[in-house]
C-alpha cells in the first residue's frame, strides 16, 4: 500500500510538471468545468453482445490509408468539397451495416472549424436523428466543449463508422475499412487545427496502432500532418465517471494548442 501511494504522488508530481512545460500553470474550477465533472447517472448497460474482430496484430500488416495532405487554405480545395465527400457517400451499401441502418450519420458543426471530433460510432439517438453525439452522449460533449469556452456550433462533429452497429456491438474492421475512406476526406475538407478522437477505436484507426487508449492519451499525435488528441468518449465517462479527471486534461492541452 505504502508503495502504491508513493508511485501515485510520483507520478502525479511528473505529469504536473509536464503540465508546466506545456505552459499550463493553473486549472481554473469555473461553472462549466464544474457541471462537466459532476457525477451524473449512469445508463443502464446495453445486453451484451459479441465483440467484432479485434484490431490486433492483423492491423499492423495494414499500410496506412492514404490522406492527401491537409491543404494550408481554403483556396486549396474547391468550394463545397465537403459537401462533394456526403454525395460521394450516397446511400452507403458499402458493408452490412445498412440492412438495418435507420439513419446514416455524417457529422455536422463548423465547415472550417478549429477542432474536429471523432467518436467511434453512432450510439442509438444518433441513429435516431441522423446526427453525431446525441442524447446523454452529446450532453456531456457539449459540458466538456463549454468547459474549454467552446460552443458545439464552432466545431465539427463525426464518427468513425457512419451507421449504428446493432446490438450494441463495436463495428468489425471490415465495417471500419468501408468508412474510413470518407472520414480521411472529411478530414482534407475541414483541415481542422486540432483533432479530438474520442473513443479506442477512432484512436488506435486513425492512429494505425494497437496500443491502449489509456497509453495513447495525455498528448498529440501526428495524423496526417493535423495535431491529435486522444481522450474517452463521453459513453465510457457515463460508465467510468472517475475518468473525467483525466479527460479535463487531454481538453485543457486541446484548448492551449487552439489559443497559444
Amino acid at each position: 500500500m505504502h508503495n502504491d501511494l508513493f508511485t501515485l504522488v510520483k507520478e502525479a508530481r511528473n505529469f504536473l510538471a509536464y503540465h508546466h512545460r506545456l505552459g499550463i500553470t493553473s486549472y481554473p474550477a469555473g461553472d462549466a468545468l464544474l457541471a462537466f465533472l459532476r457525477p451524473t447517472a449512469r445508463p443502464e448497460r446495453p445486453a451484451a453482445a459479441p465483440p467484432g474482430p479485434p484490431l490486433g496484430p492483423a492491423r499492423q500488416t495494414t499500410p496506412a490509408a492514404p490522406l492527401v495532405p491537409v491543404p494550408s487554405t481554403e483556396s486549396a480545395l474547391p468550394a463545397g468539397y465537403l459537401t462533394t465527400v456526403r454525395a460521394g457517400l450516397g446511400g452507403c451499401t458499402r458493408c452490412h451495416l445498412h440492412e438495418k441502418r435507420q439513419n446514416l450519420v455524417f457529422g455536422e458543426g463548423n465547415p472550417h472549424p478549429l477542432l474536429m471530433v471523432i467518436g467511434d460510432w453512432p450510439g442509438s439517438e444518433d441513429a435516431r436523428t441522423g446526427r453525431p453525439f446525441q442524447g446523454q452522449d452529446g450532453e456531456m460533449l457539449t459540458k466538456m466543449f463549454k468547459a474549454i469556452d467552446l460552443q458545439r456550433e464552432e466545431v465539427y462533429v463525426t464518427t468513425l463508422v457512419k451507421c449504428q452497429p446493432p446490438a450494441g456491438r463495436p463495428p468489425t474492421r471490415d465495417e471500419i475499412a468501408a468508412c474510413l475512406p470518407f472520414l480521411l476526406q472529411q478530414i482534407v475538407a475541414l483541415a481542422p487545427r486540432v483533432i479530438c478522437a474520442m473513443g479506442s477505436l477512432a484512436t488506435q484507426t486513425l492512429l494505425v496502432t494497437d496500443q491502449p487508449l489509456t497509453r495513447l492519451r495525455g498528448g498529440f499525435h501526428d495524423c496526417h500532418g493535423v495535431a491529435l488528441m486522444p481522450t474517452f468518449h463521453p459513453r465510457f465517462l457515463h460508465e467510468h465517471p472517475e475518468m473525467k479527471k483525466a479527460t479535463w486534461q487531454d481538453l485543457l492541452m486541446i484548448r492551449k494548442k487552439l489559443v497559444p
